[in-house]
């Protein structure tokens, strides 16, 4: 069973983001118990919870679907956004972290304090398209891990929502897709900032009079939290849909990138424009 006196970085968190870990934890021993409905025969059922703590309110925050499992921290393990984006040592392994830190912020870190990062998913497995595959047959332990995602959310309150890949916006509710099930419409070209007019960047806002999707007939249109949620407090908020792009990009397509100067005067128009 995991336990989270065994996962690094535990004596740090605060009662709030401990709480939080305490409830991740408990879906995943049971997706580990072969007696439970949420039972899953995968690896990452044995790999702890790898979360980000210490997250501030209101400002960016970057979503990703999950984790990648470092062998280093086998049980699991807690850390800060901020310090991983500034401490080298802790990003340079990981093509993920490395490509954020210098895509958004390149040694200019004055929206670190502002920015917050979660996973849906705060379960470590390197092949995201593996643990894709192990989770899709299960979806009581995707709802009841969203339903404490969607708390998280909606308690950090972004104004600005940085979608970390194409998974991350499906669930979100791009598409006809009703997981978190918020009403993300496309925003048009000349009503974007103007700082992203000239860029291929899709941008979305989060609009209507609830701000999620209305959910009509019953079984698998089901939207995560929608008797405790009726509206959000992400209303108006704005959405990239935006795979984090490597190296490669950089040359094949440079004009979806965002890069930390659009990053910053985005943000700050978007200020300016609430």
């Amino acid at each position: 069973m995991n336990k989270l006196e065994d996962i690094c970085g535990y004596s740090n968190l605060n009662q709030h983001d401990l709480d939080t870990a305490k409830r991740y934890l408990d879906v995943l021993n049971k997706a580990a118990n072969p007696e439970s409905e949420l039972y899953i025969n995968a690896e990452f059922t044995s790999h702890g919870i790898s979360m980000c703590y210490d997250n501030p309110i209101g400002g960016i925050l970057i979503s990703g679907i999950n984790p990648g499992y470092n062998p280093i921290f086998q049980n699991g393990v807690f850390y800060t956004f901020s310090e991983t984006m500034q401490r080298e040592e802790l990003h340079r392994p990981s093509s993920y972290w490395r490509n954020k830190e210098r895509q958004l912020y390149n040694k200019d870190y004055s929206l670190l304090k502002k920015t917050a990062y979660i996973d849906l998913f705060p379960f470590a497995q390197s092949k995201q398209k593996e643990f894709m595959n192990d989770i899709e047959g299960n979806s009581k332990f995707q709802v009841e891990t969203l339903e404490i995602t969607i708390e998280e959310i909606e308690r950090l309150r972004p104004k600005l929502v940085i979608a970390a890949n194409t998974s991350t916006s499906y669930y979100w509710g791009i598409s006809d897709a009703t997981w978190l099930g918020y009403n993300l419409q496309k925003v048009k070209r000349n009503e974007m900032p103007q700082c992203i007019r000239n860029t291929k960047l899709r941008l979305y806002q989060i609009v209507g009079d609830s701000g999620y999707k209305i959910i009509k007939g019953e079984g698998d249109r089901y939207r995560i939290g929608q008797n405790k949620y009726t509206r959000t407090n992400l209303l108006g908020t704005y959405f990239i849909k935006y795979g984090q792009y490597d190296e490669r990009h950089e040359i094949k397509s440079p004009e979806y990138l965002l890069t930390p100067e659009l990053l910053k005067s985005l943000y700050n128009g978007i200020l300016q424009m609430k």
